[in-house]
């Protein structure tokens, strides 16, 4: 008998009514990952190496609260398949094929396959999500930047790691510390930004951002942390901030344009200088300055955010708040294979730091 028959041999009649307890909250109580719990409970922990002491830890505590097994957890196939998943939110942007290519080099090394899913619209993400029941892939990392915000999502996580799949999130801080999250400090690199607009002599800066299903103020993902960092540096500053120089829409150079040409038709209230979501949307928006017959940096300086390769070779260069993208992917390939031989990570939120590349298209000056 396994040790989750076990523990399900010893429900009494009085605990059947309780609300059930989760592999979350057995992990809790053992100090380890609910990837650990979920090798033990199957009675697989000597396979990959978890110590007996954590393992009678593990059983222990699942007994003293009475976990009994989930049934469609039970069912998951735990033959290890050696692939990992990586959903990622734009294959079209080059920031996340760097990310991507850095994943798979990574996983390649560590003797894992990684299948990479443009993930598309939200429901085809939770489609993906949901064929990891059936043991598709050993672990999964989601770089969508929608499980911070989104309950849906987030619950189709925890529901992953109930199954024993373990998941790592990227670009959103985690709200579940079970899901440990890898992302770049954001909301830093947009103040930076604004800041090194602003000691240039701008006084309208405008934010070009990706609409959202919350308001902006209120998004706990790294669309409301650029807002955040944006609006701390005028505050810092004692510089006005009007609502007509925040423009929501696409993300793509289509949805830069469109941004841009929104921000024109203010006038003679149009900003002088713009800081836009990302490097793709941003070159978009120049292009729309130049179909104006505007100048970059002297009639609007832009800045944008990734740092992608491609910034280097618009005209002029384009100055960029550098996202690593590629130690993000390695980072999350070393914490997921981590997570599946029972570690827990030192840091269940790490963050990285961003950096400013100052160039021709906000006028010059020193990186800040």
């Amino acid at each position: 008998m396994s040790p989750v028959e076990r523990i399900g041999a010893e429900e009494s009649d009085g605990q059947s009514h309780r609300k059930r307890v989760t592999i979350r909250e057995v992990a809790r109580a053992s100090g380890v990952s609910a990837t650990t719990v979920s090798v033990v409970l199957n009675g697989t922990a000597a396979h990959v190496g978890i110590r007996e002491a954590t393992r009678r830890s593990v059983l222990r505590n699942a007994n003293r609260l009475g976990y009994t097994p989930n049934r469609a957890a039970r069912s998951l196939r735990w033959q290890r398949t050696n692939v990992l998943m990586l959903l990622v939110q734009d294959l079209a942007n080059p920031w996340f094929i760097d990310l991507a290519v850095a994943a798979r080099t990574t996983a390649v090394a560590r003797g894992y396959e990684l299948n990479i899913v443009d993930a598309g619209p939200f429901e085809a993400e939770m489609r993906a999500l949901g064929h990891l029941r059936g043991g598709s892939a050993d672990a999964v990392i989601v770089a969508t930047g929608r499980h911070g915000s989104r309950a849906a999502a987030l619950d189709a996580l925890q529901d992953l790691v109930e199954h024993g799949v373990p998941a790592v999130m990227l670009i959103d801080r985690s709200p579940d510390p079970q899901i440990p999250a890898i992302r770049v400090d954001v909301e830093g690199g947009a103040y930076r930004a604004t800041r090194h607009l602003l000691q240039l002599g701008h006084r309208r800066i405008g934010h070009l951002t990706l609409a959202g299903a919350e308001p902006i103020e209120s998004e706990v993902s790294s669309r409301g942390e650029r807002y955040r960092g944006y609006r701390r540096a005028l505050s810092t500053m004692d510089v006005a901030f009007d609502t007509a120089w925040l423009i929501e829409g696409r993300d793509s150079l289509a949805g830069g344009r469109t941004m841009l040409q929104a921000l024109l038709a203010l006038g003679e209230r149009r900003p002088s200088a713009i800081l836009v979501y990302n490097d793709l949307t941003a070159i978009g928006a120049m292009h729309g300055l130049y179909e104006a017959g505007l100048r970059i940096p002297e009639d609007m300086a832009v800045i944008g955010t990734d740092g992608i390769e491609l910034g280097a070779y618009t005209t002029p260069p384009l100055t960029s708040v550098e996202h690593p993208g590629a130690r993000l992917g390695q980072l999350a390939i070393e914490t997921a294979i981590d997570l599946l031989g029972g570690s827990v990570p030192a840091e269940t939120d790490r963050v990285l730091e961003t950096r400013l590349i100052v160039r021709a298209s906000c006028g010059g000056g020193s990186p800040v």
